[in-house]
Protein backbone atom coordinates (compact mmCIF):
# COMPACT_ATOMS: atom_id res chain seq x y z
CA UNK A 1 0.00 0.00 0.00
CA UNK A 2 1.05 3.49 -0.28
CA UNK A 3 0.43 6.92 -0.07
CA UNK A 4 -2.67 8.50 -1.91
CA UNK A 5 -2.40 12.23 -3.40
CA UNK A 6 -5.66 12.55 -0.69
CA UNK A 7 -3.31 11.41 2.08
CA UNK A 8 -0.60 13.50 0.87
CA UNK A 9 -3.17 17.13 0.57
CA UNK A 10 -4.17 16.24 4.33
CA UNK A 11 -0.63 15.75 5.60
CA UNK A 12 0.48 18.45 3.90
CA UNK A 13 -2.64 20.52 5.00
CA UNK A 14 -3.53 21.75 1.18
CA UNK A 15 -7.38 22.12 1.89
CA UNK A 16 -7.94 23.27 -1.59
CA UNK A 17 -6.79 20.05 -3.33
CA UNK A 18 -8.28 17.80 -0.45
CA UNK A 19 -11.73 19.62 -1.83
CA UNK A 20 -10.75 19.49 -5.48
CA UNK A 21 -10.02 15.56 -5.25
CA UNK A 22 -12.99 14.92 -3.25
CA UNK A 23 -15.25 16.53 -5.76
CA UNK A 24 -13.49 15.14 -8.64
CA UNK A 25 -14.46 11.37 -6.66
CA UNK A 26 -10.83 10.43 -4.60
CA UNK A 27 -11.62 7.52 -2.26
CA UNK A 28 -12.09 8.76 1.24
CA UNK A 29 -11.73 5.20 2.06
CA UNK A 30 -8.41 3.78 0.98
CA UNK A 31 -5.95 3.23 3.79
CA UNK A 32 -2.06 3.70 3.26
CA UNK A 33 -0.95 0.04 5.18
Amino acid sequence: YGWTPLHLAVQTRRTDVVRLLLIKGADKSLKNK
